[in-house]
């Protein structure tokens, strides 16, 4: 009887370990993902990074996807802050991301999306907003 014990205490783990090996399970097939719209990339990326309350603006040709968000950092705040993210569905490229204080955003052609800061203090009666230009194409940023 003893003998028998043994032998099933010995027996009980390699039957285990033999059942956990990998030519011994049995592996789930890979669900086959479904291909995401252009749309639903768009709002899956807004999501991610904006939860709610976003905005979409589009470039003329609807290439390019502006995603905004605007806030007042104060009750006082006559301008809100804006953070954007200029996306490029059919590449599915995130060109830009940015914030800036006191802003406003727009395409001003195909391929620039204009930012005018306006300042905190007005020092002088000439002084104007900043205006900052993001080229898509380029991927690049100029000041003014």
């Amino acid at each position: 009887m003893q003998h028998i014990s043994t032998l099933l205490i010995l027996l009980t783990p390699m039957i285990f370990f033999w059942s956990c090996s990998k030519k011994n399970r049995v592996e789930k097939p890979i669900p086959v993902q479904t291909q995401l719209s252009v749309e639903e990339k768009i709002q899956h990326i807004a999501e991610e990074n904006f939860k709610d309350n976003y905005a979409l603006l589009y470039n003329e040709s609807q290439s390019k996807v502006c995603i905004y968000k605007t806030w007042k950092t104060r009750p006082s705040d006559i301008e809100e802050t804006v953070s954007f993210m200029v996306f490029d569905p059919e590449k599915e490229e995130l060109i830009f991301k940015q914030t800036h204080p006191k802003a406003k955003i727009r395409w001003i052609n195909e391929e620039e999306l204009e930012v005018q800061i306006t300042p905190g203090r007005i020092r002088t009666p000439g002084q104007r907003k900043q205006r900052i230009l993001y080229n898509a194409q380029n991927k690049s940023v100029k000041k003014s």
